[in-house]
């Protein structure tokens, strides 16, 4: 656009007919200007405000396993496996919290092999089973963080070794004994530690068993079957603020 176009187009703008209508919409673009520094300039003075008057809290929490079988575990469920055999073994976690005031935080498996045979597996010629397991996530009714990644949900071995399995319950608890909370007060300070459903449900581990003949000391020794221990850690946290 050329110099002479620039004025013809000012001298539109500007012409008796328009410069009311001009005039009006250069100030309401101001007004509006104005009301939206205002309120970002408000905003970022409640913000500072807030953090400033806004206490910080620190929650405490106490974790233990769950013992429904006096032995230290949730659940302990043995049973033996046959050559090639595939299982799925349920486990109801409904109604085993003490009380209103606990949560459910993670859950540990393990996967405990045992040779029936007689046959020390420290014995150098001892083949031991190869075993897999996985979490049926697909097949659990378990209310869980399914996509964290410290979650452990599927293992192997053919070491006579255990395996274990992991499922992250309650969002962001990762075994703390204690962390900080910004909140105006100690109900709101408490809130993010009082969710409930997490880690209910059925827990479905499948177990899939390859036994492998072997022989020693020169003797060939046949075995058709695993015995295999299932134990099931239920860690369960309650919170509360530090006095």
């Amino acid at each position: 656009m050329d110099s002479d176009e620039e004025f013809r187009t000012i001298d539109l703008l500007y012409t008796k007919e328009s410069l009311l209508p001009t005039s009006v919409a250069i100030g309401l673009t101001f007004l509006l200007l104005i009301s939206t520094t205002y309120d970002l300039i408000g905003e970022l003075e409640e913000t500072t405000v807030f953090n400033a008057e806004t206490p910080e809290w620190t929650i405490l929490f106490d974790t233990q396993v769950i013992d429904q079988t006096g032995d230290g575990h949730t659940y302990t469920h043995t049973e033996i496996w046959g050559d090639g055999e595939e299982k799925v073994i349920d486990f109801d976690i409904t109604n085993i919290l003490p009380n209103e005031e606990t949560r459910i935080a993670y859950i540990a498996v393990s996967i405990i092999p045992e040779e029936n045979t007689g046959v020390s597996p420290s014995e150098p010629d001892v083949g031991c089973d190869s075993i897999g397991v996985s979490v049926v996530s697909d097949n659990s009714t378990l209310l869980a963080q399914w996509g964290d990644e410290r979650n452990i949900l599927q293992g192997n071995d053919a070491d006579c070794e255990d395996i274990p399995l992991f499922i992250q319950a309650y969002p962001g608890f990762y075994n703390d004994t204690s962390t900080t909370n910004f909140a105006k007060n100690a109900f709101q300070a408490l809130i993010p530690w009082t969710e409930d459903g997490w880690g209910i449900g059925e827990l479905s581990i499948q177990v899939n068993v390859d036994v492998q003949s072997y022989a020693g000391q020169g003797v060939g020794i046949i075995d058709d079957d695993e015995e295999i221990t299932i134990q099931i850690d239920v860690y369960s946290f309650t919170s509360k603020l530090q006095e």
